[in-house]
């Protein structure tokens, strides 16, 4: 059968726009439709009906990979794995997170939404404290306070990992850090000349973190995510009540859940090394 005119100005359309999406896939239905000169019902027409296309949206990401970011994260995954894979060997991982004073509860029972009065996002006055926790499959070893008016920074890194020897110390390993396996990720804090230092003279064996890689590590995967779901609905009226309920969330978690946790973080680091090092979503 021999097509006419007619019969071939849909076709035509339809290369058009997809011509035009291959080299603009975010346009809206109204710059297509100006564009190709026609009107927003025929373009939108030719779009979910006849090529059966649907717009999504894109999901957040921490940052926009360069394939040299990504060539980095499959190369450091795998020398990651070997350490984090090996059951006979502990890993002790470590973050910050600011929690606030506040987490009132998100949702309210009401007749209609009107009655629902808003409430303003933490912002830069909210009240709240820093915490650097340090923890392993094994256990909860250490969680720090950033004192008030204090910055986060090399000297308090330092302090912290002192702090943390101790402990290990006191809990009865008696080395303390030495010989055991370091994580965290690249804050400059952590990647210092003077951290770096710190932590090669207490024995510690660093692991390279990938940069720009939160879904690597297990802080940013689980832990705080974990810990402030907890805390919806609870208000404290000083740091030492918040780092309280902190402590009491994380002597919750399960060791089966920490086993998980860490277990995850191991399948993470292999799909990524095995993978073009694109992020886990």
């Amino acid at each position: 059968m021999i097509q006419g005119p007619e019969d071939r100005k849909p076709l035509v359309l339809h290369k058009s726009i997809e011509e035009f999406l291959d080299d603009q896939p975010f346009a809206s239905v109204r710059i297509i439709t100006n564009e190709l000169g026609h009107s927003r019902g025929t373009v939108f027409r030719a779009l979910t009906q006849e090529l059966k296309l649907r717009k999504f949206v894109s999901r957040w990401v921490p940052h926009q990979l360069s394939d040299r970011n990504k060539a980095v994260r499959v190369q450091l995954s795998a020398e990651m794995l070997r350490r984090v894979g090996d059951p006979n060997i502990e890993v002790i991982t470590a973050d910050e997170s600011w929690f606030y004073h506040d987490y009132s509860p998100s949702g309210r029972w009401a007749r209609k939404a009107s009655d629902v009065e808003p409430r303003a996002r933490p912002g830069i006055g909210s009240k709240k404290a820093m915490l650097t926790v340090f923890w392993s499959a094994t256990g909860f070893h250490l969680i720090d306070v950033l004192p008030a008016g204090m910055k986060f920074n090399s000297a308090f890194a330092c302090d912290a990992l002192r702090r943390l020897d101790a402990k290990l110390r006191e809990n009865g390993r008696l080395g303390g850090l030495r010989g055991m396996m370091f994580h965290w990720d690249n804050a400059r804090p952590h990647t210092s000349v003077m951290t770096r230092a710190e932590l090669e003279m207490l024995g510690a064996i660093v692991l390279d973190h990938p940069p720009y890689s939160p879904d690597l590590a297990p802080s940013d995967f689980f832990l705080f995510g974990h810990i402030k779901h907890l805390l919806e609905g609870c208000h404290f009226e000083n740091t030492g009540e918040l780092l309280s309920r902190v402590v009491e969330v994380t002597d919750m978690i399960t060791p089966a859940t920490r086993e998980n946790v860490f277990t995850e973080w191991g399948r993470r680091l292999d799909v990524v090394s095995k993978s073009d090092g694109d992020y886990i979503i």
